[in-house]
């Protein structure tokens, strides 16, 4: 089976339908395996990070708080991009992820807000 489908309860499988971005983060951040107190712990890094005036990535704040176990790993995501909501931080570019398991792959730079 495919992420996008779904098994019905007759054992059949069906095209999902399509979620939004938003639909999306609040599944997975409302999910039980996410602790509320990881969720603050987040947004705090996030914060004291952002202060600083350097820029960063996810990675810098999951080598700090770390994932939930259980978790499904897009709430990272779902995490930064609240903060971006918040106006605490806003995208400043792109750089290649520097864990080897992400193959290279491309993530968001981060910076703080004036009023962070």
């Amino acid at each position: 089976m495919f992420p996008s489908e779904v098994r019905d309860a007759s054992g059949i499988t069906r095209k999902r339908a399509p979620m939004t971005k938003e639909q999306g983060q609040a599944l997975v951040e409302g999910s039980k395996a996410v602790p509320e107190e990881w969720k603050t712990a987040f947004v705090r890094e996030v914060q004291r990070l952002a202060r600083t005036g350097r820029q960063f990535t996810s990675e810098d704040v999951v080598s700090v708080v770390g994932v939930p176990a259980g978790a499904n790993p897009n709430v990272v995501g779902a995490r930064v991009s609240a903060c971006a909501k918040m106006r605490i931080i806003r995208r400043c570019g792109f750089r290649k992820s520097k864990r080897p398991e992400r193959r290279s792959a491309i993530v968001a730079v981060w910076v703080g807000m004036p009023s962070a």
